[in-house]
């Protein structure tokens, strides 16, 4: 692992635009949504030594990294941050909140959306051309996992001292290397459940919450481009059912 001295300084532009509506004849519900893009010049990134070598095979990019013998065997691999033509980042979030009082106590619900359009990253070539590499909706490169979809919803509850929640977590499908005999090309999508009890006492101001997170104990699902680890550590949960317990004093 080594620095590049022919790094250069990246440079970005984002636009965003976004709108709120809350209805007036339904006191607590909101929705949101925003449009954004995300353009960064002369990006910075971090390239696995697969990628360098995948890279300087197929498109002779990066080739400078690698030191090879005669024969073709790999004698040394510079892992270092380099710079990329341009990386292109498109999107929507969006949103809803119902937050409303009952006889048994205070209830919010909610709902997270969002939806990737695109993740293109430019890389030159030696003939002067770039070669456009989308990343949206494909999981076809190690620890790479782009998928369409993401999505979050829940229920919160709060009586007096007394609170719960129940949290789900969505990870849409995405496209594994085509073809396989692992996924048959598909990284299908995938669910966590988290649910939380919460007690707040009031003197002195002390607050206590055990929670679990991944109740089903949901594994990852297996991908061909992550072999040999199998999954994408980046972007699924890797612990499986997790217990944990919280203590809060405010003074």
């Amino acid at each position: 692992t080594a620095g590049n001295p022919n790094l250069e300084a990246e440079t970005s532009e984002t636009t965003a635009l976004g709108l709120v509506y809350t209805p007036g004849a339904l006191a607590g519900l909101s929705f949101t949504i925003d449009w954004f893009r995300i353009e960064v010049e002369d990006a910075i990134a971090a390239q696995t030594a697969s990628q360098i070598l995948q890279a300087c095979a197929n498109r002779l990019v990066f080739c400078d990294l690698i030191d090879r013998a005669p024969s073709g065997e790999v004698l040394e691999l510079r892992q270092a941050v380099v710079n990329l033509s341009s990386i292109e980042v498109e999107g929507v979030d969006a949103g809803a909140r119902y937050a409303f009082d009952t006889n048994f106590g205070g209830i919010e619900a909610f709902v997270d959306v969002s939806y990737l359009e695109r993740f293109r990253t430019s890389t030159p070539q030696p003939d002067g051309s770039i070669v456009v590499d989308d990343r949206a909706g494909l999981s076809n490169q190690p620890r790479s996992t782009f998928p369409p979809w993401k999505a979050q919803a829940g229920l919160r509850w709060d009586n007096g001292p007394w609170s719960a929640g129940w949290r789900v977590r969505y990870i849409g499908e995405s496209d594994d290397v085509p073809g396989n005999a692992v996924t048959g090309g598909t990284i299908k999508a995938i669910t966590y459940n988290d649910l939380q009890l919460g007690y707040e006492f009031a003197e002195p101001d002390v607050s206590l919450a055990f929670g679990v997170d991944n109740v089903a104990d949901t594994q990852p699902p297996a991908s061909r481009a992550n072999n040999p680890i199998n999954f994408d550590i980046y972007t699924y949960d890797i612990r499986g059912r997790y217990f944990y317990a919280r203590f809060g004093m405010r003074f």
